[in-house]
Formats: C-alpha cells, sequence, structure tokens
C-alpha cells in the first residue's frame, strides 16, 4: 500500500530476502505488482556473505512465527541485527522478549502481525529512532556479554 500512495517512498524501497523464502510467500509478494517490482530473493547466502549484506541493508525486517511460544522466542539473526547497528523492524508479538529489547535498545519496533496503519509512521521515523538508539544497552547483547552472563550463571549453579 505504501508503494502503491507514496512515489517518493516507492522510489527508495526495495526488499531484499536473503535465505529460503517459503513459496507461498513468494506467490503472495508477486501477486503485489508494486511490492514484487521492488523484491529481490536472493537465495541462500554464507554466513560471512549474508554478514556483507547486513552492512549494506538500510534497516532490517524481522518477521516472527505466530505461535503459542513466540513471545519467549529471540531468533540468533536479531543479535546479528543489533550488532549492525540499524533499525529493525519486527512483526510479531507485541509484549514478547524481542520488543522488550527493542525498545530497552532504542533499535526498533514490533509491530502486532497484522498490524497495518503502524507501518507508515515507522518508516517516516525511523531514521530518527537509529540515532536515539542505545549504544549500551545494544552491547548488553553481544555474544561476549551474554556469553560473560551465561557463564556466571553457570559458576553459580
Amino acid at each position: 500500500e505504501l508503494c502503491q500512495n507514496d512515489d517518493v517512498f516507492a522510489s527508495r524501497f526495495r526488499l531484499r530476502l536473503i535465505g529460503n523464502v517459503d513459496e507461498q510467500v513468494k506467490k503472495e509478494i508477486s501477486a503485489l505488482s508494486a511490492l514484487s517490482q521492488r523484491t529481490e530473493f536472493v537465495g541462500y547466502l554464507s554466513h560471512d556473505e549474508v554478514i556483507v549484506e547486513y552492512r549494506k541493508a538500510s534497516m532490517f525486517l524481522l518477521l516472527m512465527n505466530q505461535s503459542h511460544n513466540a513471545a519467549g522466542h529471540i531468533p540468533g539473526k536479531f543479535f546479528e541485527y543489533l550488532a549492525v547497528g540499524k533499525p529493525v523492524l519486527a512483526l510479531g508479538d507485541k509484549q514478547g522478549d524481542v520488543a522488550r529489547i527493542l525498545s530497552e535498545t532504542g533499535t526498533g519496533r514490533v509491530l502486532g502481525y497484522n498490524e497495518i496503519e503502524g507501518l507508515s509512521p515507522f518508516f517516516d521515523s525511523f531514521t530518527a529512532s537509529l540515532s536515539a538508539s542505545n549504544s549500551d544497552a545494544v552491547k548488553n547483547y553481544s555474544r561476549e556479554k551474554l556469553t560473560e552472563k551465561l557463564v556466571s550463571i553457570l559458576n553459580h549453579m
């Protein structure tokens, strides 16, 4: 809808999906001409190649599963997104751990699975949200800091 209704947004918007994408998702995207013209399915890349692609991105889209345990599920790639330091738009459980971390770090926002009305304001403000991120809070989610926390927990058992 944004691509259809906002020429400036449409001229700048590109969606690159890296990895294995479900065929049904591909069909749904291809049925939307304004979106399909701006979408690239990259396919599988090695981890090193993915990191290079992360650095090229303007922002990240994190699509979370809609399941009974979604609130406590944090995909591994989410921590890589945080480390790169670009805004994250997640679609999923607004009360879950990903939402809490994004709020704590100021690095993005979670919209509900069907919360379409929140997309436009997010895109309008994502540059400002990045500059307001809390880099110290982001560091708490680095591999090093999380490993330190795990070691501390294991040492106190």
